[in-house]
C-alpha cells in the first residue's frame, strides 16, 4: 500500500524530471538559436566579400536591392532613388560584362593554359633543386613528388 510519503516522493521525482526536461529543451532551443545567428552572420559577412569585380557587382546588386525596396515603399521620386539606380547599374554592368568577357574568352583561355604551364614549371624546378640538395630517402620522396607531379596535390597528402 502506497503511503503519502511514497506519493510525495514520486511527485517530487516527476517534478524534477519535468524541470530537467524543460532545462534541456531551453538549452537545445538556445543552441539552435545561436547556430542560426552564427549562420546569418556568416551569410551577411560573405555578402560583403568578393573575390573579383564580377562577384562584387552581383553582391552589390543584392545589397542595394534591399535598400531600393525601402525607396519604393517610401514613394520617392524616381530621380532621388539612389539605390534603385545603383541596382540597375549593377545589372547593366553584368550584362555588358558578359559581352566583353566573351570577346576576351580566347585570350583568357590561352593565358590560363600558360599560367598552368608556368605553375608546373615552378613546381618541377623546385623539385629538381631539392633533388640536388640531399640524398635521404624522405627528402628524395618529396623532391620526386614535385618533379613527377602525379595526380593532384591533395592526392599526395592522402597517405
Amino acid at each position: 500500500m502506497k503511503t503519502e510519503t511514497d506519493y510525495s516522493y514520486l511527485q517530487y521525482e516527476l517534478d524534477r524530471e519535468r524541470a530537467n526536461y524543460r532545462a534541456l529543451e531551453e538549452r537545445t532551443d538556445s543552441e539552435r538559436e545561436q547556430r542560426r545567428r552564427e549562420m546569418q552572420e556568416r551569410i551577411a559577412e560573405s555578402s560583403r566579400e568578393a573575390d573579383d569585380w564580377h562577384d562584387a557587382l552581383q553582391k552589390q546588386a543584392r545589397l542595394m536591392g534591399v535598400e531600393a525596396g525601402y525607396e519604393q515603399r517610401e514613394d520617392m521620386p524616381e530621380d532621388e532613388r539612389w539605390f534603385t539606380a545603383g541596382v540597375a547599374a549593377c545589372q547593366r554592368a553584368l550584362e555588358i560584362w558578359s559581352d566583353v568577357a566573351d570577346a576576351y574568352a580566347d585570350e583568357l583561355a590561352r593565358l590560363e593554359v600558360r599560367r598552368a604551364e608556368i605553375q608546373d614549371n615552378i613546381v618541377r624546378e623546385v623539385g629538381t633543386k631539392l633533388l640536388a640538395e640531399d640524398t635521404r630517402s624522405g627528402w628524395q620522396s618529396v623532391a620526386n613528388a614535385l618533379v613527377e607531379q602525379e595526380g593532384e596535390p591533395r592526392d599526395w597528402l592522402s597517405w
